[in-house]
């Protein structure tokens, strides 16, 4: 794992096109974890290499894929019994995968496919002390599975190869209260509850207002470049530099600010609001002085 040159703690991991990877026998695919990045205990973050195709399998866990590169498809079954239904994809596309469904990943056999995931699975091993009950548990989501316009289909979201049929997504939206030059806008994916995925973007030079948030998040930079400055309580500030590719994690709870160059910089937030739920809005609001990415639109 790769730190900013210019960073002490242990926050970004660089260009995920490229990074190392090692064996995953158990899986028959090659890894890098992210797990530790920023000190994260209710965020896993995976990168997985791939050819041919994954075993299937299903966890309750919800799990945000964005595809770093290569191209395939996605099979996925609400029930054992029902029929499947596809998710075509490409470098440069996210998806989620309703909580609990049968799912299985296969690459186009061009070329290995490398998938980001982001998942809850800390967190839910964590509260039920049970791996079994994550994977193998028959509960079924039924109102997820329902939405299918929230699920059926991945969201381009980066140019990183040649323009697709996949659905754009939406585009970002002013949002003044997190700073000048700055747009943002929440992606609806699968019924999440736990992971919010934003996509959001920096005009020329712009930088956002200072943050400090109960939530664990991680960002990939789409297009552009820029750097992030934290803020520590009883040490001094500090600043690294992220370019397209970079995978960049927020310690919890640490003040911070982004700003991009002067090409401006498109980033994929997914953040973990489990305290947010836990506390309310309102109570978090008040312990931080922060009112989050700027509501749900």
């Amino acid at each position: 794992m790769t730190v900013g040159s210019d960073a002490g703690r242990n926050v970004v991991a660089r260009d995920l096109r490229s990074h190392p990877v090692t064996p995953n026998p158990r899986r028959n695919t090659l890894r890098a974890s992210f797990d530790d990045l920023a000190g994260n205990t209710t965020i896993g973050i995976l990168l997985t290499e791939f050819g041919a195709e994954r075993i299937g399998h299903r966890h309750l866990d919800e799990a945000t894929t964005f595809i770093v590169a290569g191209s395939g498809r996605t099979e996925v079954r609400s029930h054992e019994d029902s029929s499947p239904t596809w998710i075509e994809w490409s470098a440069g596309d996210m998806f989620a995968i309703p909580s609990n469904a049968w799912h299985r990943h296969e690459s186009d056999a061009a070329a290995p496919a490398r998938q980001l995931t982001v998942k809850s699975t800390p967190l839910m091993n964590a509260l039920f002390g049970s791996r079994a009950f994550v994977r193998e548990n028959p509960f079924s989501f039924d109102d997820r599975y329902a939405q299918a316009e929230a699920w059926t289909e991945s969201l381009r979201v980066a140019d990183w190869t040649e323009a697709s049929s996949h659905r754009a997504a939406p585009a970002p939206l002013e949002r003044s209260n997190l700073g000048d030059g700055v747009r943002a806008s929440k992606l609806s994916l699968a019924g999440q509850r736990m992971l919010e995925s934003w996509l959001v973007e920096l005009g020329a030079g712009a930088r956002t207002r200072t943050q400090r948030e109960l939530v664990e998040q991680v960002f990939v930079v789409l297009g552009g470049s820029g750097d992030t400055t934290l803020f520590g309580d009883d040490s001094d500030p500090e600043t690294f530099a992220w370019g397209v590719g970079d995978l960049v994690a927020i310690p919890l709870g640490l003040p911070h600010s982004h700003q991009a160059s002067v090409d401006g910089a498109r980033l994929l937030l997914v953040r973990n609001v489990f305290l947010e739920l836990a506390l309310g809005a309102n109570r978090v609001a008040a312990l931080t002085g922060n009112p989050g990415p700027g509501g749900d639109a």
